[in-house]
């Protein structure tokens, strides 16, 4: 049995799975975060696919975790014996789940990736659903659970728009407002002016009288 790994920053307390190319280790920070660990065996580390496979897939666990999937946390893909680590959260995959792709095939080694967790059911980590059908607890639950989002998206858009409203009430009160001084304003300046008497109407000149025929002389 080879020797407890030394990684720089953790400390490996149990090893929870002896694989061929990798083996799984639990343990802790130096600040007390509980971490679970791949590291490549003496095997796996001498062989440069394993090496490429191990870098692809944590690659792919820091950068895109699927659901349910504890982000990458830390990694030397350069080591003598390259490793992985990752946080121990209850109910989310670790480390573990970068044993499957090592060798290339993809659900060949489910059963150690399941005996791994099994482990740590003991120390808070949740079995990872598989992909069966939710029950109908499970189906109760999530539609509860997406009333309550919803629900909290509508109290948040109607947040949004009380400000919008508000603002929209304002300026509306302040042109009433001025209207009402200019109309006003307006109103008492025509009272003000003085009254124009209304000119006299025009009177046509009477028609001079037209001069008889004129006759010519004898």
């Amino acid at each position: 049995m080879n020797a407890t790994p030394e990684l720089h920053g953790y400390e490996l307390d149990q090893r929870l799975l002896e694989h061929p190319l990798a083996e799984i280790w639990r343990g802790r920070s130096f600040t007390g975060m509980e971490i679970v660990a791949l590291v490549l065996s003496d095997r796996g580390a001498a062989d440069p696919q394993v090496r490429d496979r191990l870098t692809s897939a944590s690659r792919t666990a820091a950068l895109e975790p699927h659901e349910q999937q504890t982000p990458l946390w830390a990694a030397n893909l350069t080591a003598d014996r390259p490793y992985a680590v990752t946080q121990l959260v209850p109910g989310q995959s670790g480390a573990e789940r970068l044993l499957d792709p090592l060798d290339g095939l993809l659900g060949n080694d489910q059963e150690s990736v399941d005996a791994v967790r099994s482990q740590l059911a003991q120390y808070g980590a949740l079995p990872v659903p598989t992909d069966q059908e939710p029950s109908s607890q499970d189906a109760v639950a999530s539609s509860q659970n997406a009333a309550v989002a919803n629900g909290q998206k509508a109290v948040v858009s109607s947040k949004r728009w009380w400000p919008r409203l508000l603002a929209v009430l304002a300026v509306l009160g302040v042109f009433c407002a001025l209207y009402s001084v200019g109309t006003k304003i307006g109103t008492e300046t025509k009272e003000q002016r003085p009254a124009v008497p209304a000119p006299a109407p025009l009177v046509s000149p009477e028609p001079l009288p037209s001069p008889g025929p004129l006759h010519a002389p004898k």
